[in-house]
């Protein structure tokens, strides 16, 4: 019987990520916001670091660290008030 195994490239341990694990929550978290706002933004197109791949959003971590770094960290406001 012979036994198929599968090789799949990967990084390097010293490789940084390519997306932010965690995705909307992990974001929403490190902007000190809540996630259900950061989920609407990112419906409205306002989050510029959120891409939508079917029904999910993955943020490259490149493109979130590159907006924290020119943007501040401000998110915009959303219309609603806050709890």
């Amino acid at each position: 019987m012979t036994t198929r195994t599968e090789t799949r490239p990967h990084a390097p341990d010293d490789c940084p990520p390519i997306v932010l694990k965690g995705g909307i929550r992990a974001a929403a978290r490190a902007l000190n916001i809540g996630e259900r706002k950061l989920y609407r933004l990112a419906k409205r197109g306002q989050v510029p670091f959120c891409v939508r791949i079917g029904s999910q959003y993955v943020i490259p971590m490149a493109a979130f660290l590159r907006w924290q770094e020119t943007a501040g960290g401000h998110m915009p406001n959303d219309g609603h008030k806050a709890a």
